[in-house]
């Protein structure tokens, strides 16, 4: 399983890097370049390995549908004061109370997301990959009556 790149340009960390107050084309023109070329090498990868399954998770949150969709409706704001010292730049700053409604919040700090985008990156990793979960290649590793062990052979 592998997960792409998020939208990186619409970190308020990288916006903040270039003086913008809206996403970064150019870094998210990069993430779209990326994201494109490892779709088609897990394509030829499943194509060359048969016995093989590389699935891809589209990890890229569209911000003004998550907005619409739900109440994650500050989306270019991180939840705490990010410091802009070369040290530590992007993270939190110490010791300062983070927002009150971090529900409403896309990114906690300059760069990662906060806890509610995780889930709902986490759930949709888990709902694409749901349908593996009784197929014969996966049933022993989700039942813990069967042990997995790594064999070097």
């Amino acid at each position: 399983m592998c997960l792409n790149f998020g939208y990186s340009g619409c970190c308020p960390g990288i916006m903040s890097d270039y003086s913008l107050n809206s996403c970064v084309d150019l870094v998210n023109d990069a993430v779209k370049l990326f994201n494109t070329l490892l779709n088609t090498t897990l394509n030829d990868l499943n194509n060359r390995f048969l016995d093989a399954k590389f699935i891809l998770i589209d990890a890229r949150l569209e911000y003004p549908n998550v907005s619409m969709e739900t109440d994650l409706n500050v989306t270019d704001k991180p939840c705490c004061e990010i410091a802009v010292s070369t040290t530590g730049k992007g993270s939190c700053v110490p010791n300062q109370v983070p927002c009150s409604n971090r529900e409403n919040y896309i990114f906690w700090d300059g760069f990662h997301p906060t806890e509610r985008v995780n889930v709902i990156d986490g759930t949709k990793a888990y709902e694409t990959l749901s349908p593996l979960y009784n197929s014969t290649a996966i049933l022993p590793l989700t039942h813990k009556e069967v042990g997995y062990v790594v064999s070097d052979a």
